[in-house]
């Protein structure tokens, strides 16, 4: 009985014993169990709070530096830089550059998804975009203003998020410096994109996410009725400074009265927590991605742990009583290891479904390049199921030759987004974006490695990166791409000890082919011509545009002098062949300048230079001819530099002056007036022909300021001349091609006329015969027509010595020829001569213009011009150009 009694009392104290341990083993658990739960949902908070703003922003980096690269793709294009010279010489009609402009401009915003595409001169005017025809263009407004503009005129390619001052809306505006062909700054390309990519990621996140100004302004937030409010409050002074700002249209944001606890807790304006977390956007200053989750989620977990605990602690005591009947039971595991297995497996489970839900990449989980775990992401893209990667190894699906950079960063725990080649099952090689970081997983350290295919932005970027190196017109190399290939050639002849050449080839008079047969019979014949000299040099050679009817032709290696003399020639040869354009034979012939590496230069920029010179020696000597450079050219360039420079200051500094030729009537040997003639005494260079400094005032485009200074200096003069009694005289001005090219030139000389007081009929335009090679067709007769209007008379100057058509002569209203001396005969025996000025007087007195012979200087001169009824006489003979106040009218000359 005691025996029974004792085991009684045994097991009565056993199961005593059993259940306080129990009561006390389930208490601690269920602490425990309780501590464990709010320490794993603080972990999920912060660790969302702190992985949503990094992986945005990893996206926007990722975004702003595709976007710096087709920015600075665009700023190289050809058509870029000609659209602001274009602007600078106020060309009005729309010429094959500016479409190409366009075209580029339109193509760039429909392949990037982009709001608009604009290009700004030096001073921030807008001068081409890609809404140009829409009711909001930028083309003419002035952005000078904004910090992109600001930055990329220094150099420097600038990122601005700003609301458009045209459009009004949101946009990240990438702008690039344009630099001309000497490296100057040219002005400034522009791309805005809008804020779609951003607003479409934000607004499926849970709790709250913002983009946020340096100011604390709101930009981008999944919530849209937040944009353009703050937080928390502003300071006065940051209001007052957001107001005057054009940043964001002027606005003073509103607050959404939310408070700061600390650095990392807010409270809604209901008192509600949240833990915030905000990461710096590198690509722009002072802007922040955050991230606010809600504490409710925590408070839930604690409600679910207590609530656990209690009915663990009613079922553990049943299962108290229960025990004493099933004590003896086995059992496979023990409810410890029960508890940690399922726990682990849950744990795993929902670790892994939260990540795999988030991520949209390629997830891969490896500890030491063995695989543990991947998404189903992964497994569509690589062909690989999940239970495939976990043990599989993680370079099986690196290519071999990315594989030892990979190892690299993982050892450096490098955490930049790269590139890399990976393989999939199939063999198949996908280009993708990289990025790895360190986790702890099942509490060990691990690696996270995401990877996004980027194989339809690599087709992409190739794209842009062949219109941006190829002409869109010939599918030649353009200027950009053959200067590359132009040094690494260089380079290569420096290193294996060789020769090479560069051959700079020009269209002669391919304007004139514009202007009769309209551009896209020129934008036929371009092609022609590209595939004609392709069809003239080796394979190993370059044929690239360098722009208009520039070419370029790099021989990559040549040996002797007579390589470089066989492709010349059969260039000369092949374009002696005519064109076929649309039905019409044309024959356009070339001029070529040729430099020889290291003979004539050993640099890009100099051979470039060079080539450029003796092309133009060659079309100074006539034209379909090949010239290659010498030294002498060299020093000819010197000399137009020296010019250019010093003309520069010329007119500033009162260095020009005029002096007047006179004129007389042959049948009543009276003065009928004067020429004004332009002279230039610089005070660096001294005493310079007209017929050296004007056409370096015609290239460099200064003639248009300096004609317009000989107009108003003539003018006063002619008024004072008519105070001293001599009414009846007219003064002749000789007036640039250049500035007749101008439209609104009409309207500028009736300002001179209007502001010396002389009257319009007491003025003479001279024009020469080459304006109608070098401008529209169409305009010159415009302008012409407005100055007949205007009563001005109009002359040929030098008659003979340009054009050779003489339907201008019928179709113009021109009231005077003016024969040039040199077609005037020498003698009695200078028969063909007597013909030729015989023929132009019967054609002048035919159209009812006068006759004017300049640069009578003989008496056999003088005699044959009055027996053949020329109206006046200009010469050395009769007077020579003198300064106004050496003038003298003698009323009549005696003209034997």
């Amino acid at each position: 009985m005691k025996s029974s009694d004792s085991s009684s009392k045994s097991i009565k104290f056993a199961v005593i014993l059993l259940a306080v341990l129990s009561v006390l083993v389930t208490g601690i658990g269920g602490m425990a169990y309780y501590t464990h739960t709010i320490d794993i949902a603080r972990e999920r908070e912060i660790s969302l709070a702190t992985d949503v703003p990094e992986a945005l922003v990893s996206r926007i980096d990722d975004f702003v530096r595709r976007g710096l690269q087709a920015v600075r793709l665009l700023a190289v294009e050809d058509s870029i830089l000609e659209a602001i010279d274009r602007t600078a010489r106020n060309e009005a009609s729309v010429s094959l550059s500016e479409r190409e402009t366009n075209e580029i401009l339109d193509h760039f915003c429909v392949e990037l998804k982009a709001s608009i595409c604009y290009v700004m001169d030096v001073q921030g005017r807008t001068v081409a975009s890609s809404n140009r025809d829409g009711p909001k263009s930028l083309v003419g407004k002035n952005y000078a203003f904004r910090p992109y503009f600001q930055s990329a005129i220094r150099g420097v390619a600038g990122l601005y998020a700003a609301l458009g001052v045209t459009t009004h809306k949101r946009g990240l505006y990438f702008s690039s410096t344009v630099y001309t062909r000497t490296q100057a700054i040219a002005g400034v390309v522009v791309i805005k994109f809008p804020m779609n990519f951003l607003d479409q990621i934000f607004k499926v996140l849970p709790g709250v996410a913002v983009l946020t100004s340096p100011e604390g302004v709101i930009f981008v937030a999944n919530r849209s009725d937040w944009l353009f409010k703050t937080l928390s409050d502003l300071s006065t002074g940051q209001l007052q400074a957001l107001q005057q700002s054009p940043q964001f249209g002027g606005i003073k944001p509103s607050s959404l009265g939310w408070k700061w606890k600390d650095d990392s807790h807010l409270l809604d304006p209901q008192g509600s927590h949240y833990y915030y977390h905000a990461v710096d956007v590198k690509a722009l200053p002072g802007w922040k991605v955050g991230y606010a989750v809600k504490s409710t989620e925590l408070n839930l977990q604690v409600q679910q742990a207590t609530h656990t605990i209690i009915y663990a602690l009613a079922l553990f005591l049943l299962a108290v009583i229960l025990i004493v009947g099933f004590i003896y039971r086995r059992s496979a595991l023990s409810i410890k290891q029960l508890m940690d297995y399922r726990q682990a497996l849950e744990q795993s489970e929902e670790r892994f479904r939260r990540f795999s839900e988030v991520a949209n990449e390629a997830i891969l989980i490896h500890r030491h390049g063995v695989g543990l775990d991947a998404n189903t992401v992964a497994e569509k893209m690589f062909g690989y199921t999940r239970d495939d990667f976990i043990g599989m190894k993680a370079a099986q699906i690196i290519a071999p030759e990315c594989l030892q950079r990979v190892l690299e960063n993982i050892t450096q725990q490098y955490k930049e987004p790269y590139e890399v080649v990976a393989i999939t099952r199939d063999g198949v090689r996908i280009p993708v974006q990289l990025t790895g970081k360190s986790i702890t997983w099942d509490g060990q350290l691990a690696r996270v490695t995401s990877f996004v295919d980027i194989s339809e932005r690599k087709k992409q970027e190739e794209k842009i990166l062949y219109q941006a190196t190829y002409d869109a017109l010939t599918g030649l190399p353009n200027r950009t791409l053959c200067r590359d290939r132009i040094e690494q050639a260089i380079r290569a002849a420096r290193r294996g000890n060789y020769r090479l050449a560069l051959m700079f080839v020009d269209l002669d008079d391919f304007k004139a082919v514009n202007d009769t047969m309209g551009h896209d019979i020129g934008d036929e014949l371009l092609q022609q011509v590209a595939r004609r000299m392709q069809s003239c040099v080796r394979a190993e050679d370059t044929v690239a545009r360098q722009g208009g009817d520039e070419f370029l032709i790099l021989l990559g290696r040549i040996d002797q002098a007579a390589d470089v003399n066989t492709i010349e020639e059969k260039l000369l040869q092949a374009f002696s062949t005519p064109f076929d354009l649309c039905g019409t034979e044309l024959v356009v012939t070339l001029s070529i300048g040729v430099v020889v590496f290291p003979e004539d230069g050993e640099e890009y920029s100099t051979l470039l230079q060079y080539a450029d010179i003796a092309m133009y020696r060659a079309k100074a000597e006539g034209k379909n001819m090949s010239r290659k450079f010498n030294p002498e050219m060299g020093v000819r360039t010197s000399r137009l530099q020296a010019l250019n420079t010093a003309l520069q200051r010329a007119l500033p500094e009162a260095e020009f002056s005029l002096v007047y030729q006179p004129l007389f009537a042959v049948a009543t040997r009276q003065l009928q007036g004067a020429e004004a003639l332009l002279r230039w005494q610089s005070k660096e260079l001294g005493a310079i022909l007209p017929e050296e400094f004007i056409p370096v005032l015609e290239r460099t485009g200064k003639i248009v300021e300096v004609g317009i200074w000989v107009l108003e200096q003539a003018c006063r003069q002619m008024v004072l001349w008519q105070q001293q009694g001599f009414e009846h005289l007219r003064i002749a001005v000789n007036v640039s091609p250049r500035q007749l090219g101008d439209m609104t030139f009409p309207q500028k000389l009736q300002q001179i006329l209007d502001g010396s007081g002389l009257a319009a009929d007491r003025l003479e335009i001279e024009v020469t015969e080459g304006l109608f090679l070098k401008h529209s067709i169409e305009n010159v007769k415009r302008v012409l027509h407005a100055l007949r209007v205007l009563g001005v008379g109009l002359s040929i100057d030098d008659f003979g010595t340009g054009f050779s058509s003489l339907g201008y002569v019928r179709d113009y209203p021109f009231t005077s020829l003016k024969i040039d001396r040199s077609l005037l005969p020498k003698d009695a025996n200078d028969y063909r001569a007597q013909a030729l000025v015989t023929a132009a007087i019967a054609m002048a007195k035919g159209l009812e213009m006068s006759v004017i012979a300049e640069g009578v200087e003989t008496s056999y001169q003088l005699d044959f011009m009055k027996a053949h009824f020329c109206d006046s006489i200009q010469g050395f003979l009769l007077g020579k150009p003198v300064k106004a106040e050496d003038f003298i009218f003698t009323g009549e000359v005696e003209l034997l």
